[in-house]
């Protein structure tokens, strides 16, 4: 499967935005990416990425065609793309916390009705790939 991650343009956006399973913040374009598979836009992203403390937030991710492994391998190229970066996020529900697991990312903090999640390819918890 060929996907590439670039940004996307506020057309491009408006053009999805009748798709969006998920609340996306008004008229806030910035970083918001796109993955592309045959020239075709299969999923959205919106993420900061802090270049100077190594985090990237995750606020919104959306598939358009789930169940065909298109968001699995999306999340694996921003993780193979910053290796070294903790990335966070928090889950909308319990389905999508089971698909951010399947990625690799744990829960954070289990005693909150929110579902914090974290993906941390150097946690300490591995001392092999501790920071």
């Amino acid at each position: 499967m060929k996907i590439r991650r670039t940004e996307c343009s506020k057309e491009e956006f408006d053009k999805h935005a009748n798709m969006l399973e998920t609340y996306w913040l008004e008229n806030d374009y910035t970083d918001i990416y796109k993955f592309c598979m045959d020239n075709k836009i299969v999923a959205l992203i919106k993420m900061e990425i802090h270049e100077k403390d190594f985090n990237i937030d995750i606020f919104n991710f959306e598939v358009f065609n789930k169940g065909q492994g298109i968001g699995t391998v999306a999340i694996k190229m921003i993780i193979n793309e910053y290796p070294l970066y903790k990335i966070s996020l928090n889950a909308n529900d319990k389905e999508s916390e089971i698909f951010w697991k399947k990625c690799g990312f744990n829960r954070i903090e289990v005693y909150t009705p929110e579902i914090l999640m974290e993906y941390d390819n150097l946690s300490i918890k591995n001392p092999s790939n501790a920071r």
